[in-house]
């Protein structure tokens, strides 16, 4: 419990005053870097993720749109040394093939914004990304995932609760602004954790 309770002291130490500018300036660098490679790339699927959003009569294509698009906004935020092209995108196909059909799989359950709008489902998909082909870290995504939020839960509440909170927006600007930004800073926290604690995550597991 005591590692625990250290834990989450430690992800806090992201918003106190000798790392709230850098990360405040790693946000707004790495939010430009998304919506550039968005709008360069896939401006048409913003387009028909918005239009699906609100005139699909098939609630089910809808929720395959929609998890296609939110995919592609995860990779994008997601820091990568490779060139994000179309082989880097084309290279992730089977998450995002897994993510639509579950998206698809659960539309009636819950809205594949509100399921993969969660922190903790882009923190999983973070891990899956890294984790890429190698079959053995697929097989523990779903445990260092675990082992991430639990050790992160102050700030997962409050990105979670940040996210809730947006629910009354109108649906475009959920999909255009809310998650865009809302992935990014997900992905400067696991950035910044997994960079301070690699060993708990990668060498414990």
């Amino acid at each position: 419990m005591k590692d625990i309770l250290g834990a989450w002291k430690d992800s806090l130490r992201i918003f106190s005053p000798s790392q709230i500018t850098t990360f405040f300036l790693i946000g707004v660098k790495n939010i430009y870097l998304t919506y550039t490679h968005l709008v360069s790339m896939f401006w048409w699927m913003l387009l028909v993720a918005v239009a699906s959003w609100y005139y699909s009569p098939l609630p089910v294509v809808t929720a395959g749109v929609v998890s296609f698009l939110l995919c592609i906004v995860a990779l994008s935020a997601r820091p990568s040394l490779l060139k994000k092209d179309i082989v880097y995108y084309g290279s992730y196909m089977p998450h995002i093939v897994t993510v639509i059909i579950s998206a698809m799989a659960l539309q009636n359950v819950i809205h594949p914004v509100f399921l993969l709008g969660l922190p903790q489902v882009i923190f999983i998909f973070l891990f899956a990304a890294d984790a890429h082909h190698n079959f053995r870290s697929l097989l523990l995504v779903p445990v260092r995932s675990v082992y991430l939020i639990v050790r992160s839960l102050p700030v997962q509440l409050l990105l979670s609760l940040t996210m809730v909170s947006t629910w009354y927006l109108p649906g475009f600007v959920i999909l255009l602004f809310v998650y865009p930004v809302l992935t990014v800073l997900c992905s400067v926290c696991y950035v910044t954790w997994i960079h301070q604690n690699y060993k708990v995550y990668y060498e414990r597991h």
